[in-house]
C-alpha cells in the first residue's frame, strides 16, 4: 500500500482483495466527505493483456505546467 498527501487529499494505492486488481482511492483529509475510487488498468503491448494485478509500489504528485499529475511505479 502507498499513501500520499496532496493539497487536502490522501491518495491511497493498493490491491483489492476481491479481484486482486489495483485500486487508487482519493479521499479528503480530514475525513469528512465521500471517498472516490478508480480502478487502474495498464495495457501491456508486449503480451497484449491488461496488467490489473500490478500494484503501485511508489507514487508522488507533481505539478506539470500547472496541472497536478500522479506519477507512479508499478510492480
Amino acid at each position: 500500500m502507498e499513501i500520499d498527501y496532496y493539497k487536502g487529499e490522501l491518495l491511497i494505492a493498493g490491491v483489492s482483495n476481491e479481484e486482486f486488481g489495483s485500486e487508487l482511492r482519493r479521499m479528503p483529509f480530514p475525513f469528512n466527505e465521500k471517498i472516490s475510487t478508480s480502478c487502474i488498468e495498464i495495457w501491456h503491448a508486449v503480451h497484449a493483456q491488461f496488467g490489473t494485478r500490478a500494484p503501485i509500489i511508489t507514487q508522488t504528485v507533481v505539478e506539470l505546467d500547472g496541472v497536478a499529475t500522479l506519477i507512479a511505479i508499478y510492480a
